[in-house]
């Protein structure tokens, strides 16, 4: 456990048990009529010190389990690319960053960062799976979000711009524009669509897309001329990857969602 930790943090787990001995040691040789308040302070002290230590030896352990656990999904993405025939790239070495800056989904947080990219052409469509991670909040009150997005690209698709996500109490109180269908009303109760092309929005928003939608909640759709993403998750939970083992399964949900929107023009 040692090699675990740097100096600095050691020496805080040495200091703050040795005071907190003293202490109490202090304590009991003290005069019971007269309490010692040198005594009293190296406890407090050495508590304090002790959990200063301890809190950073479980920030450590944390990171290094994370750091384990992010190795190990990169070797399985890998290997899961492979049986996909895509390109397996552990950074963004394909600049996705950059040829997503114009989707409103990416100008949120910040710190943000691709990984696990799999790229390459599935059932004639141009595909990219990645790991995406971004930050919100202050200091003391920031959270990690992480997810699992598939970007389509395929000259079949002409989108208006669009955005769709799950509509909370917040948008509704707001006043946030939503595009909403009589003829799906759960559709319209559970997601938030919005863009400035209304009318060619209700185009593409057939009623297999709106079923679609209707039956699956938690979904993420940001379309605009021949390119959308797509995601799932909650957003009130900040762990959304996919597992490895589901990775094809949403990918396969993605591609269902792509015929639909190229079959809605």
């Amino acid at each position: 456990m040692q090699k675990l930790l740097p100096g600095s943090v050691f020496t805080f787990l040495i200091v703050g048990s040795q005071m907190l001995v003293f202490g109490i040691t202090r304590l009991r040789t003290s005069s019971p009529v007269r309490t010692s308040s040198h005594g009293r302070n190296l406890v407090i002290m050495g508590i304090y010190v002790l959990v200063i230590g301890i809190l950073t030896l479980l920030g450590l352990a944390n990171q290094k389990a994370k750091q384990k656990a992010d190795k190990e999904r990169t070797e399985q993405l890998k290997s899961i690319a492979s049986l996909m025939n895509l390109e397996f790239y552990p950074t963004d070495a394909t600049q996705m960053m950059n040829a997503m800056s114009d989707v409103q989904w990416f100008s949120r947080g910040r710190g943000k960062r691709i990984t696990n990219v799999m790229q390459g052409e599935v059932e004639g469509v141009s595909v990219t799976l990645f790991d995406y991670r971004y930050v919100t909040g202050g200091r003391k009150h920031s959270r990690t979000y992480e997810l699992t997005i598939i970007f389509f690209q395929s000259p079949t698709l002409n989108l208006p711009y669009f955005s769709l996500c799950p509509e909370h109490i917040l948008h509704k109180i707001s006043g946030y524009q939503d595009i909403n269908f009589n003829s799906h009303p759960g559709f319209s109760e559970h997601y938030l669509l919005r863009g400035s092309e209304e009318e060619g929005i209700r185009e593409v928003f057939t009623d297999s897309v709106l079923d679609f939608y209707q039956m699956n909640l938690h979904r993420y759709t940001e379309g605009k001329g021949d390119r959308f993403i797509y995601y799932h998750g909650r957003e009130d939970r900040s762990g959304n990857r996919t597992k490895p083992e589901q990775l094809q399964d949403l990918l396969t949900e993605g591609l269902r969602v792509f015929r639909l929107f190229s079959y809605s023009r």
